[in-house]
């Protein structure tokens, strides 16, 4: 005698009341637990009265919902056992509110993608809002629609204009942080309400004891008024903070307010001297996964290239130091913080190339004529001076060198100097010395050692290289410097979306090496290398692991080979140090990280 279980009793659900889900479900389940005896094996039977199409769609739709990742069956594409694993772990959460921290290259995105459409099925959410960098919105629109079905509407600054109904007509948003941070769109956004948001490469939002950013103040405001009380929020970064203990105090703060008491208290406990095991605090709140926990992935080796200057390049390394430290004093005793800025900026310049450094000393003394020829009253509005700075940079390097400072003009407005004409007479005498002298000298040791570095690496089998540099000047540099020998092709922020598109295909067709800035560092697939040369290091171990994360990550078929060039005698070898100090803390707050550094 055969022992079927089925749904007989859901005959008696009268269809034509429009019985809810909810209360079908339960009933299904209840006539589950009622044996059905025949005295013969069952044969499929679809005239049968038991099996009619009703019946026969319920039990499809009970083994869907019982499913403990039902977005699995609407997924287009391959997904990794530890991408399911986050995303159980999320749900599993009682509010659905967590910092995925992943290492760059386990796809976060698809992570997110599986959540956020796991609580749409089953918690009956449609509201949902996702925050990204500006280069990434379109990326997260195709992947959503193309490797999990979901359609999203992208918001951009034109169609904010065109519609200001936009946010009521599209449920689901897509939208850059740079433009949702804007205070007339924070307003615009604080009238919504959303079941759902994210917030892609979450370090942006960046809170400390002194300052508050724009993006956080945002982030904060839709955490606190527009997120439905059991609404999820999810925090995407691989490199949670900058170096500061109090932004994960802050960050964390977004998800849970309670979770970590007190700032003082916390800093004395987490801090250098404190002896707290911030890992196991934040446990309930943080998945943070390695390559190496995942399995799957290929090694990754570092070293750092220590590079030896001649006297000659010594001395003018010297020279530069000199001036960048006496005009920083200079400027910040008469507080003048943006000029105090900009020659630290300069030092990062002199540490990347004596080309790029050239190039900014020849822009400044421009600039410095034009400030001495509009210098009649003898007053000059910092504003003024912004502009004038400003002018000294690409777009891309003013954004990451010096926002982090001056994030809007309201800070510049606040004070006045008096802009002294001998004074700035005595810099373009002493910037045009520098000049000479830097222009003089004939030999590059950095370009040497690199040339050599890529010889090496394409007799190991490299066929592609990536090297990437702080700054546009740099990258010019060395893209005339190496397409005499190699089919090379550049990446910056100066870049139309087109002529990024199209540099990455060249990249993966024909080019040999891809020389990038850190708009680069940022959501690009570039596993095609497995050599990438950092010809100068950021200050922050967050933008270094961004840039590993390009070619060290799902799809790598070989081991990825990492070189760090540092010259000797100089703020570059200092900065390693730092660097190594900050790994230390966020090792400390979210476990060991893959090798950034290697062996000095």
């Amino acid at each position: 005698m055969s022992h079927v279980q089925m749904e007989i009793d859901f005959r008696r659900i009268d269809q034509e009341n429009n019985i809810p889900f909810h209360e079908a479900k339960q009933k299904l389940a209840e006539s589950r637990s009622i044996p059905f005896y025949v005295a013969q094996p069952v044969v499929y039977q679809p005239k049968s009265e038991y099996f009619t199409p009703f019946l026969q769609l319920m039990q499809v739709l009970q083994a869907y919902w019982e499913n403990p990742l039902a977005s699995l069956s609407c997924s287009k594409t391959m997904l990794l056992p530890h991408q399911v694993e986050a995303a159980m772990a999320v749900l599993q959460n009682a509010k659905s509110r967590m910092l995925i921290a992943d290492e760059v290259g386990l796809g976060k995105t698809i992570e997110a993608g599986l959540i956020l459409k796991e609580l749409m099925l089953k918690n009956n959410y449609d509201r949902a809002l996702i925050c990204v960098p500006s280069p990434l919105v379109y990326q997260w629109q195709n992947e959503l629609k193309e490797k999990l079905n979901e359609h999203f509407a992208v918001l951009t600054g034109k169609v904010f204009k065109k519609n200001p109904n936009f946010l009521l007509e599209n449920p689901k948003v897509i939208v850059s942080i740079d433009l949702a941070k804007m205070p007339d769109k924070t307003e615009l956004f604080l009238q919504q309400k959303y079941d759902i948001v994210v917030f892609d490469e979450a370090h942006r939002l960046r809170r400390d004891q002194n300052k508050i950013t724009q993006a956080y103040h945002f982030a904060d405001k839709i955490c606190q008024h527009c997120l439905n009380e059991d609404g999820a929020l999810l925090l995407l970064s691989a490199t949670p903070f900058r170096g500061k203990l109090e932004e994960i105090y802050y960050l964390i703060r977004l998800i849970d307010p309670d979770l970590l008491g007190p700032l003082d208290e916390f800093l004395k406990q987490y801090g250098e001297d404190g002896n707290g095991n911030l890992k196991e605090v934040l446990a309930p709140v943080v998945i943070r996964r390695r390559k190496k926990d995942v399995g799957g992935f290929t090694e990754r080796f570092a070293k750092t290239v220590k590079v030896t200057q001649t006297p000659a390049e010594a001395n003018f390394y010297d020279l530069v130091t000199h001036y960048v430290l006496d005009e920083y004093n200079r400027a910040l005793s008469k507080g003048n913080h943006l000029k105090s800025f900009v020659m630290l900026v300069y030092q990062k310049i002199l540490d990347s190339s004596r080309y790029a450094l050239l190039q900014a000393l020849q822009r400044r003394e421009l600039a410095l004529k034009t400030l001495l020829k509009n210098t009649q009253d003898k007053v000059q509005e910092i504003s003024y001076q912004y502009k004038i700075h400003k002018k000294l940079f690409t777009e891309e390097e003013w954004q990451t060198e010096l926002e982090d400072l001056y994030e809007n003009e309201e800070f510049i407005h606040e004070q006045e100097e008096v802009a002294d004409p001998e004074e700035i007479k005595a810099e373009i005498k002493l910037i045009q010395n520098l000049i000479n002298v830097g222009s003089a000298l004939e030999k590059d040791s950095k370009l040497q050692v690199l040339k050599k570095s890529i010889r090496d690496l394409k007799k190991a089998g490299h066929e592609k290289i990536i090297l990437f540099t702080q700054f546009t000047g740099t990258l010019r540099y060395l893209q005339q410097e190496l397409k005499k020998q190699y089919r090379v092709v550049i990446f910056h922020g100066g870049m139309t979306a087109q002529e990024k598109e199209k540099a990455v295909e060249t990249f993966f067709q024909d080019a040999e090496i891809f020389i990038a800035t850190e708009a680069g560092g940022e959501g690009r697939n570039l596993q095609i290398a497995s050599a990438l040369i950092n010809y100068d290091l950021p200050w922050s171990p967050l933008k270094l692991e961004q840039r590993i994360g390009r070619i060290h990550r799902y799809g790598q078929k070989r081991d990825v080979f990492i070189m760090n060039f540092a010259t000797r005698d100089t703020v570059a070898e200092k900065v390693i140090d730092v660097l190594d100090k900050k790994i230390k803390i966020f090792e400390n707050a979210f476990g060991e990280s893959d090798t950034l550094l290697g062996m000095l």
